[in-house]
């Protein structure tokens, strides 16, 4: 059974109960591996690993340690157990792991490079890497720009906040460029007018720029989407469920990866800032620390950036990972 952090359903519990051995056939083994797995989430795969480490060490294998100091291999009854936190093979080099460390939001460097187990959230971008990105020689929208854009929008009413975030894509750098971010804020008591507000900017982008599609939530939306085709605009739906989730988790290996520049907008930065990386079984999703955080710039951003990345340079968003040198170079 590989990687059985990520059961964490009844269902799945269940199938497992199918794999017990069998005491009347010789070497009946069920075998796991797997990450260390999740905080609250990785419940059924934390029991087996601690049902192990509430036996014994393993007196022959007592030579071998976890990497902290403590036996790696563990034995309860029939249980047996190696647990390990240090890197073993050649290839984890100390460049190829600071790489990693750059890449991965912290609890994941920890449960990949680490095996120990993590918090389900993380910052999804440090105010370091997001400065990082600012290409001071990259425009924003001007009167005439040929660039070809694809916008995002991510509404909201009484409480949260409407976004509205351009990408570019740029073939000869390859990477997702951010042109451009408008964030309207409603004020206490008196709830944003998408009709005055959203749906007119998204209509005027459209005329007086290359935008070639606008990728949009259709919660909160369905009315705004309909005025703006009225008027022309091609507006796309772009569900919330897994295709957000690979929207979310493209974006962070872009910020972490180098495969984003941005114009240093003061609103976007502050989103992306506020938005967690909340770890599930398929993948990051941009989420709240706060109940009073706003981080609907950041999910503007994470579906244009997929649109540009997608629809202008026909390809996922781009990282630029590290080379593994188990491959040899």
């Amino acid at each position: 059974v590989d990687e059985p952090w990520g059961i964490v359903h009844e269902s799945g519990v269940r199938l497992m109960t199918e794999f017990s051995p069998v005491p009347t056939r010789p070497f009946s083994t069920v075998f796991f591996t797997g990450y260390a797995g999740f905080e609250g989430q990785s419940a059924y795969w934390h029991s087996l690993i601690d049902t192990a480490l509430a036996g014994e060490p393993v007196p022959e294998l007592r030579r071998l340690d976890d990497g902290d100091g403590r036996p790696a291999c563990w034995r309860n009854g029939r249980f047996f157990a190696y647990v390990d936190h240090a890197p073993r093979f050649a290839w984890h080099t100390p460049e190829y792991l600071a790489e990693q460390r750059r890449v991965l939001t912290p609890s994941e460097y920890l449960r990949v490079w680490e095996n120990r187990r993590a918090r389900s959230a993380d910052a999804f971008c440090t105010p370091e890497r997001w400065d990082s990105l600012f290409d001071p020689a990259l425009d924003g929208l001007r009167e005439g720009d040929e660039r070809a854009l694809v916008l995002a929008a991510d509404a909201g009413t009484k409480f949260d906040c409407s976004a509205l975030v351009g990408c570019a894509w740029n073939e000869a750098r390859q990477r997702v460029e951010a042109l451009f971010c408008r964030i309207w804020q409603p004020r206490p008591g008196e709830p944003l007018r998408l009709t005055e507000t959203l749906g007119p900017e998204i209509v005027r982008l459209w005329r007086a720029y290359r935008v070639v599609n606008v990728l949009f939530d259709p919660y909160q939306m369905a009315a705004i989407a309909e005025m703006c085709r009225r008027a022309g605009v091609r507006m796309t739906e772009f569900p919330q469920t897994s295709q957000r989730t690979q929207a979310d988790t493209r974006l962070h290996q872009a910020l972490w990866g180098g495969g984003l520049a941005h114009t240093g907008d003061r609103l976007l930065r502050e989103h992306v800032l506020h938005a967690q990386a909340h770890a599930g079984d398929r993948g990051l999703r941009i989420s709240k620390g706060l109940s009073s955080a706003h981080v609907d710039g950041a999910v503007a951003l994470s579906m244009a950036a997929w649109g540009a990345a997608a629809q202008l340079g026909g390809r996922a968003l781009p990282v630029r990972a590290a080379p593994n040198m188990f491959f040899g170079g």
